[in-house]
């Protein structure tokens, strides 16, 4: 029989126009896919190399400027002894008339329980103002960043 020494393609194998097209895409998608991978590390180093760093919450290349952020910084003191010392001498102040705010409180039944305010410093009849204020005194105190206990 004729053609018994020709290769026989097995069904569904590719044809030779298949695979040339194939090899096509190949050489042309590749290079293309390797240049915009380089080229987002390139923007990337160049964004770098003008001094400027992503922001992932704002999503964009923000320019850190330190002299401006050390000028704002400059009215904030180094250590909070300031405020501390603020809050010691405010309660010295006031230690006089808690005793008597405290017993009338609990007398009048507006607080059962005085143990948190005491912990605070506070009279059990202070505003909310000088609750808030003793708590954030305290909590920068005994912050554990700040204290070795």
């Amino acid at each position: 029989p004729a053609g018994q020494g020709q290769a026989v393609p097995a069904p569904g194998a590719p044809g030779l126009i298949q695979c040339c097209c194939a090899c096509a895409c190949c050489l042309i998608c590749a290079p293309l896919m390797v240049l915009c991978c380089c080229c987002s590390g390139v923007t990337s180093a160049i964004q770098k190399a003008q001094g400027k760093r992503w922001d992932a919450k704002s999503h964009a290349w923000v320019i850190d400027n330190l002299e401006e952020d050390a000028g704002t910084m400059k009215g904030i003191p180094d250590d909070d002894d300031d405020i501390l010392k603020l809050a010691e001498e405010t309660a010295e102040a006031e230690v006089g008339g808690s005793a008597d705010a405290a017993a009338s409180a609990v007398q009048a039944g507006k607080v059962k329980e005085t143990e948190y305010y005491d912990a605070l410093g506070v009279p059990p009849d202070a505003d909310e103002k000088k609750i808030k204020r003793a708590y954030y005194v305290n909590a920068r105190k005994w912050h554990p960043d700040r204290n070795d206990s």
